[in-house]
């Protein structure tokens, strides 16, 4: 019982000491303390000759440094690093007038609504391209009634020879189905002394246009030859009329001969109007042979 009552005792005289015990007394108290404590009275009798202790220094807080600019190309984790963890500022910390208590320097300002003249996001999604459909074709120009007829593709080697008269090898019957469209009346055909043309004939007549033949070849080249060539080709009741033969050589060495005696051209002209129809004076074969046929007539025809 007086061990309680003691101890109880002890505990009364000690309420309201500081932390640093020291005698004082028949008692312990802690001198340290420099404010009364809530509810008990202070302890006037430790403090009788112990010095007040120093008052205790603020302790300064670290505040966060200043905003940094970083360029626009900035790596995320560099810009993350210059704000350490704990020094942002929620919205709740942010004052009346916009600023942020960790960076004065930094406003943070609500986003303003948007009003009619403000611009808009054009971003527009638009579904697969479909396909426009062709083109309706240009109407094409009517047909000029004095222009030459475009060149056929079944007559191989065509070409106009003169007026009224073209030249080529012998047609393929698409060919001959050409010239009756193009309104040809007579088909010369110049052919080797002896040669079957019943054929040739009777395709030529299937499509209405007249059938005339010419045996003629270097052996047998003369004046009667060449003067039938020439009555044939200006013929007036038998234009349009389309020449041909076997493979141009016979054909084109007449043609060099109506140039040089019934046109009147020089040799060097002659030349260049029957090659431009298929004849070849420095080819080979019967092209070399016409040629010198050519030549012999002409020798002949003045000595």
């Amino acid at each position: 019982m007086r061990r309680r009552l003691f101890l109880m005792l002890m505990l009364a005289g000690s309420a309201g000491c500081g932390t640093t015990r020291q005698s004082c007394g028949p008692v312990t108290c802690f001198p340290r303390y420099t404010g009364p404590t809530p509810g008990v009275a202070p302890c006037d009798r430790c403090r009788q000759g112990v010095p007040a202790p120093a008052p205790l220094a603020p302790i300064p807080v670290p505040l966060a440094p200043a905003a940094t600019a970083f360029p626009a190309t900035a790596p995320l984790d560099s810009v993350a690093g210059a704000f350490p963890p704990g020094s942002y500022s929620s919205s709740a910390s942010i004052d009346a007038a916009g600023r942020s208590p960790v960076d004065p320097g930094v406003r943070l300002f609500a986003p303003e609504p948007a009003g009619p003249d403000s611009p808009r996001d054009t971003t527009r999604l638009y579904g697969p391209p479909t396909q426009e459909p062709p083109a309706a074709p240009m109407p094409s120009a009517p047909d000029d009634p004095n222009a030459a007829p475009p060149l056929p593709v079944d007559i191989p080697g065509f070409a106009a020879a003169k007026d009224r008269v073209a030249n080529g090898l012998q047609p393929f019957p698409d060919g001959i189905a050409w010239l009756q469209a193009h309104h040809y009346r007579t088909v010369l055909h110049v052919r080797a002394p002896g040669e079957d043309d019943s054929a040739a004939r009777r395709q030529f007549e299937r499509r209405d246009l007249r059938y005339l033949s010419l045996e003629a070849s270097p052996e047998t080249l003369n004046r009667d030859v060449v003067e039938r060539f020439n009555r044939t080709v200006r013929e007036e009741g038998d234009l349009p009329m389309f020449v041909y033969d076997r493979d141009g050589a016979v054909a084109g060495g007449l043609w060099y001969l109506h140039f040089r005696t019934a046109e009147g051209m020089t040799d060097e002209r002659a030349r260049s109007e029957a090659a431009r129809l298929g004849f070849r004076p420095d080819g080979d074969g019967e092209q070399r042979t016409m040629w010198v046929a050519v030549q012999g007539y002409l020798s002949n025809l003045n000595p």
